[in-house]
């Protein structure tokens, strides 16, 4: 399961392409230079340069586009596009374009749920079924107790769909054919398969069934509910949960790349509340303020109690409030969330004691870019407990990195290829189970010694183990402790754009 997390923390190869920064607004000069020329490579290459600029990290990482929102002192100081809508195209990313929001859709849809709590429409710890009137999960093994929308929130009720691929076609399976692993849903059938409360695992599943009882309490759609409640209020102009999205927000919508910067095919998200939302990180700055707000009493939805309740530990098993992850002690203590759809990354960060915080999102599914932003716009505003260590990596002949392309058995369902482009390698899982669910994109290894290798996200360890032949027999990589042995399946020379999903 941990290497699901690449799914989220993709690198990508180098290509070049022109960088078209467009609207910005209100920002201090000093620090929006300092962001732009001060990008650190999350490892070090000897050999290689300390810091780039901004554009030399989005054609390292391929990625046509990115926009940003920073917040500083209780306000949205500076929001600017990056690069273009999509690769070969000149329609340049504004503070206005839209991208997909991805995971980011899951605390979006706990801020809107919060306010049916807040209205006595709904409470945090009643069993789910008391609010839905049209689904109801198959009895559960493993317990009697149904679980909460308190545990739903914070990814501990227990429900077995981890994550959700979107759908290429405009020919969409309904929310209950998908929580029923029917009618074409890319899913298996929702079910709750650990004990509710016990302990964090991560499930979207789990948001499909808070947005059917979002559905069932109120008096419209999910979607139009969130508009009208949240979106409205906090005057989030270029927010939609509608698939496809609304015509004016179609017109500037960015698209999504794969890691190595070729466009991919639009996906539709039925699982709205789990993956569906479309946004600006500006508008999503107005959720981290709304937070920031609400935690002195001053939101305009949000009450006091229901900031604290998002920002409180839910579960000893994993650094979660409602909705979002949390992090840091003191003046560093912040919230966050990450998001990875198809061709897209993103993630918005707020602190809790002092009024900062960003959003960066990306249209491409590369996610290095994304966090080299963040470092760079931590550093320029001197954000607290910033304690990231840079790595460092060495480079290696040619020659040895010739011996490891090939493919290997990860485990159950996944097979690892390592695939070598312009003299580095990279790691791509596979699934060899299901062809309808996009494979991971693939994560640089850098190398300390001519056999060892790690990864940076997230980071792990792996070695190539020869036979007395000197040949390539397996890889091992260190999980949780243990060496965990991949043996060699083909030998293969994957060294083209061809090889790479």
């Amino acid at each position: 399961m941990m290497f699901c997390m690449l799914r989220i923390f993709p690198l990508a190869i180098i290509f070049f392409l022109i960088l078209c920064p467009s609207f910005a607004k209100n920002f201090p000069e000093s620090k929006q230079e300092k962001f732009e020329t001060s990008f650190r490579p999350l490892v070090k290459v000897e050999g290689l340069p300390d810091y780039s600029t901004v554009s030399e990290r989005m054609s390292f990482y391929h990625t046509p586009g990115m926009s940003i929102a920073v917040i500083h002192d209780g306000r949205i100081v500076w929001a600017k596009g990056y690069g273009v809508l999509q690769t070969g195209r000149k329609s340049a990313v504004n503070e206005s374009t839209v991208f997909e929001a991805a995971s980011i859709s899951k605390p979006v849809t706990t801020i809107a749920a919060m306010m049916l709590v807040q209205k006595n429409l709904l409470d945090l710890d009643s069993g789910i079924y008391r609010w839905l009137h049209n689904w109801h999960a198959p009895r559960s093994e493993v317990s009697q107790i149904p679980p909460t929308i308190r545990q739903i929130m914070s990814h501990t009720a227990g429900f077995n769909v981890e994550s959700v691929s979107g759908y290429s076609s405009q020919n969409l399976p309904g929310l209950r054919d998908i929580m029923n692993g029917v009618g074409g849903a890319k899913t298996p059938a929702l079910r709750v398969i650990w004990k509710p409360g016990e302990a964090f695992h991560y499930s979207g599943g789990g948001l499909d069934v808070l947005q059917q009882i979002i559905n069932d309490v109120g008096s419209s759609s999910f979607e139009n509910q969130v508009s009208e409640m949240l979106f409205k209020p906090l005057q989030m102009t270029h927010s939609t949960f509608y698939q496809p999205p609304i015509p004016n927000l179609a017109k500037n919508e960015a698209k999504g790349h794969q890691w190595n910067g070729s466009l991919m095919t639009g996906y539709l998200y039925p699982e709205m509340a789990a993956a569906g939302l479309r946004t600006t990180p500006s508008d999503l700055a107005k959720i981290i303020l709304e937070i920031q707000r609400a935690i002195e009493g001053k939101g305009h939805v949000l009450s006091p109690k229901s900031a604290e309740e998002i920002l409180t530990l839910q579960n000893a098993s994993a650094p979660i409030g409602l909705g979002f992850f949390l992090s840091g002690k003191g003046a560093g203590k912040r919230f966050f969330h990450d998001g990875w759809n198809n061709g897209f990354t993103c993630r918005m960060v707020g602190f809790v004691g002092q009024k900062d915080g960003a959003v960066v999102m990306t249209n491409s599914d590369s996610g290095g870019l994304m966090f080299e932003a963040l470092d760079a716009i931590a550093r320029a505003y001197n954000w607290p407990d910033q304690n990231w260590k840079q790595l460092e990596a060495k480079q290696i002949p040619e020659g040895i990195i010739n011996r490891f392309p090939g493919k290997y058995e990860w485990g159950p369902g996944l097979q690892a290829d390592i695939i070598k482009l312009n003299s580095r390698l990279f790691l791509q899982l596979t699934r060899t189970e299901s062809e309808e669910m996009e494979p991971f994109p693939p994560t640089e290894l850098f190398a300390k010694s001519v056999h060892d290798f790690f990864s940076a996200m997230p980071f792990m360890n792996f070695r190539f183990n020869l036979n007395k032949a000197q040949e390539v027999e397996a890889m091992e990589r260190e999980e949780d402790g243990k060496q965990i042995r991949m043996p060699r399946l083909i030998s293969q020379n994957l060294n083209s754009n061809k090889s790479i999903h």
